[in-house]
């Protein structure tokens, strides 16, 4: 099994079998995706998160804490590359505001002004990852 040629080659398990192995693929060609665009909007941005991850947060597609890491759930590589890169910049604004006030949302939609269509696709796909078993 494994990605060859753009092309998912999955073993002929039961689904139950196969979502390990499905996550695991996700999770490698989540690093190749979201992380080199995680540094670049950080560059654009002009800010410097101590530390950029892909993790496996199941309640969130996004965190920063205080000691300025920002993580990345693997399974925003499901999502659109533009939904990506608003969950990044959502997480690049929190270096700044540690909140969600009125001067963070002023400072996300700086770099993202269609960041509520955006949020409105995470449902979207968060729904989906759930029907999929994926959640």
């Amino acid at each position: 099994y494994g990605l060859r040629d753009n092309t998912f080659h999955l073993p002929e398990k039961p689904m139950r079998e196969l979502l390990p192995i499905i996550e695991e693929l996700y999770r490698k060609i989540a690093k190749s995706v979201i992380l080199p665009m995680a540094a670049q909007t950080a560059r654009e941005m002009e800010v410097r998160p101590a530390r950029i991850r892909v993790n496996s947060a199941s309640s969130h597609w996004g965190s920063c804490n205080s000691r300025q890491a920002v993580n990345l759930s693997w399974k925003l590589v499901c999502a659109a590359p533009e939904t990506i890169k608003y969950v990044v910049v959502h997480e690049l604004c929190h270096l700044e505001y540690m909140d969600h006030s009125p001067l963070f949302w002023e400072k996300v939609s700086r770099y993202d002004p269609d960041y509520a269509d955006q949020r409105r696709q995470l449902r979207k796909l968060s729904a989906f990852l759930r029907g999929c078993g994926l959640d």
